[in-house]
């Protein structure tokens, strides 16, 4: 009992941090306060902190976290059989005070920032009508892009420097976007991400961005600024395809620009697709130089591999959670990443 004693104030404390949190989050005013003023303060400290090691410290969080998570309920299984009730109520005190950080750390260094406003907010970005003649238009426009682009000047050395480049630049136009960009770490078992469908990962814990480096090369460079977008706070995951999209899009490096416009493409032809313009697919498709209609088969074969059951649990799980934080469209809001193309090319508005 007086164990129980000691432990009700401290749950008082969480459970009112806890309301707070929701409070911030709850109201724009406050999560735009939080989210543009205070949490580039935790970002950057915690990110320079994680930028110290060249390994993907979350990555090996996990796997301890889930060691002693196993070691953990095996040994509440046995305190249940044992009917050891004073075991068993301060195991269930640290399930509590386990969860109830990890949310309150979600919340400070992610969770609020999916309430702020937008990066199109920002930069006061136009909306343009969606219309089936404005998504060819800029379909063709990027098309050009990649026609324009000289492979032969191709440099995979150093792409991190030039990614985080890309994102400092890309900064000096867009002010929400100055900070400090560390290293995008390659998780180390990355096989497994590919059977999950991840090409990169944000983490709160500890603010670090990682990614899949089994994927191939061109899709490493939009990844890596996909990610680095995610730390200035922007969470919403076509937003952060759209900043990958301009960071690549303004870059002098070659290989840089050739991975966001072959992504952005590929989900403007996606998106002719379920239109069903087939024959406008088809024509811009057949224009492509050869080198980026092998690179898109490729990474078409590439994540073929891997359409198994865990990728459909997921993508469940990750619809699931983007609808609990203020994505209503789940894992379609990718796709809403044309919308925002349209409305910055300006379509024939």
């Amino acid at each position: 009992m007086s164990t129980i004693k000691k432990i009700k104030p401290s749950i008082k404390i969480i459970v009112f941090i806890i309301v707070c949190l929701f409070l911030i989050s709850s109201n724009k005013n406050l999560s735009n306060f939080y989210g543009f003023h205070i949490y580039p303060f935790f970002s950057y400290l915690l990110s320079h902190c994680s930028d110290l090691f060249p390994f993907s410290i979350f990555e090996w969080i996990f796997y301890i976290f889930i060691i002693f998570f196993i070691l953990f309920i095996v040994q509440l299984i046995y305190d249940i059989f044992k009917k050891d009730k004073k075991k068993y109520i301060q195991k269930c005190y640290c399930i509590f005070y386990v969860s109830s950080i990890l949310w309150i750390t979600f919340m400070l260094l992610c969770g609020i920032n999916y309430h702020r406003d937008s990066f199109a907010t920002c930069i006061q970005l136009q909306d343009v009508p969606s219309s089936k003649q404005n998504l060819i238009l800029i379909t063709e426009k990027i098309l050009k892009e990649i026609q324009s682009i000289d492979i032969n000047d191709f440099d995979i050395q150093h792409v991190q420097d030039h990614c985080r480049e890309a994102m400092t630049q890309l900064s000096l136009t867009y002010p929400s976007l100055k900070g400090f960009y560390p290293r995008v770490k390659p998780v180390f078992f990355s096989k497994g991400l590919s059977y999950l469908y991840i090409s990169g990962i944000f983490t709160p814990w500890p603010v670090e961005a990682n990614y899949n480096q089994d994927m191939l090369l061109e899709e490493v460079p939009f990844t890596l600024c996909h990610e680095l977008s995610h730390l200035r706070g922007f969470m919403q995951e076509e937003e952060a395809n759209f900043i990958a999209y301009l960071a690549c899009h303004h870059s002098s490096h070659a290989l840089i620009k050739y991975s966001g416009e072959l992504e952005a493409l590929s989900y403007c032809l996606n998106a002719l697709l379920q239109s069903g313009d087939v024959e406008m697919y088809q024509a811009i498709y057949q224009q492509l130089p050869d080198h980026a209609k092998q690179d898109l088969q490729d990474q078409a074969l590439y994540w073929q591999k891997f359409n198994t059951s865990l990728k459909d649990i997921h993508e469940q799980i990750n619809d699931t959670y983007l609808k609990l934080n203020q994505q209503t469209l789940g894992t379609q809001s990718y796709q809403y990443f044309v919308e925002l193309l349209i409305d910055y090319y300006g379509g024939t508005s």
